[in-house]
């Protein structure tokens, strides 16, 4: 009995090691999870935390001689988050982004299927913001604008197949300064700060 349970227990760890890198080739990859719009980098307003989406297509390399492989990836996402407060007064209104990036990963070679990973990317990202013109404000804002946006990724993914990986990543996205015309008064012109934790899916073919 001793030597079957020894058996399976490194049958079982055999597969986990065998398990430990996805094939190389083209991928899609899909990520959802909760969002925070940082109040520092965005004047006034206080959001609620929201949401965040995406959805992306790429390629993956495997290099075995080396520390890490490469993945390289066109993303398109999404954010919403509602508005609490402007200043100290309660106001309704939302914050949206869309956005499409660039990214490029580090897979960290290891002996396990857990793989730790860095990230980085750059594109576009459109921001269509509303408010009740609430909390000292001039006028309310109803309006959108495109900047230049760029972000920062670090997760883990557990490779369950060859060609399915599951994980978890945090990110935190920024934009260029933007402009928004207020109903009245001046411009608004701020940037757009993002903080993410993800559940990630990534499926190989």
């Amino acid at each position: 009995m001793k030597s079957f349970f020894r058996l399976c227990v490194c049958a079982a760890l055999a597969s986990l090691f065998a398990q430990s890198a996805l094939a190389d080739g083209p991928y899609m990859r899909f990520s959802a999870g909760a969002g925070h719009v940082d109040e520092d980098e965005y004047g006034d307003f206080d959001f609620e935390l929201g949401y965040i989406g995406t959805a992306a297509v790429g390629y993956s390399w495997f290099f075995p001689e080396t520390i890490a492989d490469v993945r390289v990836e066109l993303e398109g996402s999404y954010r919403y988050n509602d508005l609490d407060e402007i200043g100290s007064v309660s106001s309704d209104g939302d914050v949206q982004a869309f956005s499409a990036l660039v990214n490029g990963y580090f897979d960290f070679r290891t002996n396990l299927p857990v793989v730790p990973y860095i990230g980085a990317g750059v594109g576009a990202t459109h921001i269509r913001h509303e408010d009740d013109g609430r909390g000292g404000a001039i006028a309310s804002i109803d309006d959108n604008d495109t900047a230049l946006a760029y972000q920062v990724m670090a997760g883990l993914t557990y490779n369950m197949s060859e060609n399915l990986a599951i994980g978890v990543e945090y990110r935190f996205h920024e934009t260029e300064d933007f402009t928004l015309s207020r109903s009245a008064g001046p411009d608004f012109e701020d940037e757009y700060n993002h903080h993410s934790a993800m559940l990630t899916v990534r499926l190989g073919f």
